[in-house]
């Protein structure tokens, strides 16, 4: 599917970038929740679902592969809150519609 590929690379990137760059300046439950919100303005996540923290867990991750492990977790999370309730392709496109429109007013 889709946007589960796109929910993957875009995970996959961010994460790369975090490794990098990003320790620092965010925690990694910092940048699961801006992937979170990206991915509710991109139409894959309903706007009003809440962001499951307590299922992502609270620990703080700082070796390479603890953060792996996170971000593989994450995307797991991710897919299947998109698969348990999905948007139609209508409700996509709107959502989308709103999301850039309210950004850009």
């Amino acid at each position: 599917m889709h946007s589960e590929d796109e929910v993957r690379s875009i995970t996959d990137y961010n994460f790369y970038i975090y490794k990098w760059d990003l320790e620092n300046c965010l925690t990694n439950m910092e940048l699961a929740l801006r992937l979170w919100k990206t991915f509710q303005v991109n139409g894959y996540i309903r706007m009003e679902a809440a962001f499951p923290k307590i299922k992502i867990g609270k620990k703080k991750y700082r070796t390479h592969e603890s953060v792996i492990a996170f971000k593989e977790h994450l995307k797991t999370v991710l897919i299947e809150h998109m698969r348990q309730d999905p948007l139609s392709e209508e409700e996509h496109y709107k959502q989308r519609e709103l999301a850039v429109s309210l950004a850009y007013r």
